[in-house]
Formats: C-alpha cells, sequence, structure tokens
C-alpha cells in the first residue's frame, strides 16, 4: 500500500491543530486544504478499505503527497483519513 510508512509526527500536528492544542512556535503549521463543490462524493478510505461518504466543502490536512497508483493523496478531516486527487482540493491556508 502506498501509505504504509506515514509521518507519524505530521499526523500528530494535524490532530494537535484540529483540537486547538498550542503547538511549539519552531513548527511550522500544516495548512488547511478544503474539498471543492458542493454536494456529497465517496472517497476510499484505506484503514477500512471501504468507500465513506464525505460532503465537499469539508476542510481536510494533507497527511501524505504520495500517491497512490490512482493518483490520489492521503488527507485527514476531523476524524477520518481518506484518499483524494489533489486536483479536488482548494488551499484555504490556515484557519
Amino acid at each position: 500500500m502506498s501509505w504504509d510508512d506515514l509521518d507519524s509526527e505530521r499526523v500528530l500536528q494535524i490532530m494537535r491543530q484540529i483540537s486547538g492544542e498550542d503547538i511549539e512556535e519552531s513548527i511550522t503549521p500544516i495548512p488547511q486544504y478544503r474539498i471543492k463543490g458542493k454536494g456529497i462524493a465517496y472517497y476510499w478510505n484505506p484503514t477500512t478499505k471501504s468507500f465513506i461518504k464525505i460532503h465537499k466543502g469539508t476542510s481536510v490536512y494533507i497527511v501524505s503527497y504520495k500517491m497512490d497508483e490512482k493518483g490520489r493523496i492521503l488527507v485527514f478531516n476531523s476524524n477520518k483519513m481518506f484518499a483524494i486527487s489533489y486536483k479536488e482540493l482548494e488551499k484555504i491556508g490556515f484557519n
């Protein structure tokens, strides 16, 4: 699988940012992205090996820029990791 070797520090930093926990000033924050469009879409969840329903417009953080065999990257919203094409995301910065 493409994401067997995730950067655990990056995942922990994303979780800290989502929870509002203080982050050391020496650490660069991870920018937030939004899924383009409106409505509902289904995305692959590599953890459960199934598709999950996600509302477009949802904010996400990129966990890994490494692409799988279908050209998708791994992102995390407030409670789920899923694979999505980078083209479906728009950067909203640091919210």
